[in-house]
C-alpha cells in the first residue's frame, strides 16, 4: 500500500529591507508567499550550484546590511526549500535572510 508522507511545515520568517517592501508584495499578490519563495529557490539556485556568485571566504556568517529598516515576512515554507536555502547560504557564507534578499533582487532587476 502507498502511504502518503504529509509534513508539517513550521513558520519561517525572513526579513526584508524596506526599500523592497513594495516589489516583494508585487511579487508575492499573485502567488503567495510560500510559492514565489519556492519560484525564487527554484530559480536562482542553479545559480549558486554553478558557482556564479563565489563560495564561503570566512568561517563567519556575512548578514545582510541593515538597508533602512528590515521588515519581517512570517510564511510556511515547504520544508525542503526552507532547508535548500539554508544549504545553499552556508555554502556562500550568508545568512538565509541575505541570500533571499539577494534572490529578490534579482528577480527585481529581471
Amino acid at each position: 500500500m502507498l502511504q502518503t508522507v504529509i509534513q508539517k511545515r513550521t513558520q519561517s520568517t525572513l526579513l526584508i529591507p524596506s526599500r523592497f517592501k513594495n516589489d516583494y508584495l508585487e511579487k508575492v499578490k499573485p502567488l503567495g508567499r510560500e510559492i514565489y519563495f519556492h519560484f525564487l529557490i527554484k530559480r536562482y539556485s542553479p545559480l549558486v550550484k554553478a558557482g556564479v556568485f563565489g563560495n564561503r571566504k570566512t568561517i563567519k556568517v556575512s548578514y545582510q546590511k541593515e538597508e533602512g529598516t528590515l521588515i519581517r515576512k512570517n510564511f510556511r515554507p515547504i520544508n525542503s526549500d526552507w532547508i535548500e536555502l539554508g544549504m545553499l547560504a552556508d555554502y556562500l557564507g550568508l545568512s538565509k535572510t541575505a541570500l533571499f534578499t539577494l534572490f529578490l533582487k534579482l528577480d527585481i532587476s529581471d
